[in-house]
């Protein structure tokens, strides 16, 4: 008897963990969909020192530029001897004493430890 409870408040618990993220899933893709519109109509107006501009979706000549420009810096950042590698800061912050790993774990163990605060709370 106390597993089949434990089996229905674990089924609750992913349940509600599933639709959180299918609302989130869902409100960011309806976000991303009102965007597109706005910028495929024209209708992001601004205006700078009276003139009005509007914002418009770059075509594929212009997309394709930008992606190339930004690899050609990308490379460019990484065979710079001044720019560092993510792993290579953590090495050197493990050197000097501190654990960035462990910090992570840390930071991403605080939302579980808040929800069932914030549960109670409501």
């Amino acid at each position: 008897m106390p597993e089949e409870k434990v089996k229905e408040v674990s089924n609750e618990g992913t349940r509600k963990e599933l639709a959180k993220k299918i609302n989130t899933k869902i409100k960011n893709l309806n976000d991303v969909e009102k965007l597109e519109h706005l910028v495929k109509d024209n209708k992001i107006e601004f205006e700078i020192d009276k003139v009005t501009y509007r914002v418009r979706k770059p075509n594929y000549k212009e997309s394709e530029k930008v992606r190339q420009q930004r690899n050609v810096k990308k490379i460019e950042l990484l065979e710079h001897p001044k720019y560092k590698l993510r792993d290579e800061l953590i090495r050197l912050y493990r050197r000097n004493g501190k654990d960035i790993k462990e910090m992570e774990r840390r930071i991403n163990s605080f939302p579980s430890k808040i929800e069932p605060i914030q549960e109670r709370l409501a």
